[in-house]
């Protein structure tokens, strides 16, 4: 299977590309947590790691596997 850029990418990085990519904001995302906005630009810059909880939910509203993916294909 070929790699493109984006399985390069650390899972942070991938949630920030598709949440901009779907014409989201944190504040939507933060809101579907029912967490602050400075939580989810913290997920984004890697500072925090989601739950398995805050995962199912990111990749369902950003529509891609994130974290799903990754741990797969360890």
């Amino acid at each position: 299977m070929q790699n493109t850029l984006i399985d390069e990418l650390q899972p942070y990085e991938m949630m920030r590309f598709y949440r901009t990519r779907a014409g989201l904001t944190q504040e939507a995302i933060a809101i579907a947590l029912s967490k602050s906005q400075m939580y989810v630009s913290r997920l984004e810059r890697g500072q925090k790691i989601p739950d398995e909880k805050e995962i199912s939910i990111i990749e369902k509203k950003l529509n891609a596997a994130i974290w799903s993916r990754k741990g797969k294909e360890n």
